[in-house]
């Protein structure tokens, strides 16, 4: 598994650059902004923040659209059976790598947020959401 380098700088522009040199577009001398840049530098980004590796980036990549689908209009019964299936697989997928960060702590974005101190309601007590045991 992949681990956190630290610096992200510069991320957004070596996925847009990688995006665009390998546009299938590219040879008709075009470029779709959405298709080819916008989509897959969320992606990219996304993954290297989470530090998910190649992995998840293409899990991400094949679930999300079947996962946002069920947010559409005239989603079918099997639009929203299939999102229900890909917004499990992507869980299934993180689950392990929290886990492992959790016990192994690195210098990723996972490790930040689980890092974070327990938020505390205005009575000074732990909330639901933060509350062991």
């Amino acid at each position: 598994m992949p681990r956190g380098r630290g610096s992200h700088d510069g991320l957004r522009e070596r996925a847009a650059l990688r995006n665009v040199e390998h546009s299938p577009n590219q040879d008709r001398g075009r470029i779709d902004v959405l298709a080819d840049v916008a989509y897959p530098v969320t992606l990219a980004v996304v993954a290297e923040l989470l530090d998910v590796g190649v992995d998840g980036a293409q899990l991400f990549a094949e679930q999300t659209p079947t996962m946002a689908r069920m947010l559409e209009i005239d989603a079918s019964p099997n639009d929203l059976m299939a999102s229900a299936v890909a917004s499990t697989e992507v869980p299934l997928f993180l689950i392990p790598i929290l886990a492992e960060r959790r016990q192994h702590p690195g210098a990723d974005f996972i490790n930040a947020l689980l890092n974070q101190p327990a938020q505390t309601a205005c009575s000074g007590e732990p909330s639901r959401a933060t509350r062991t045991g």
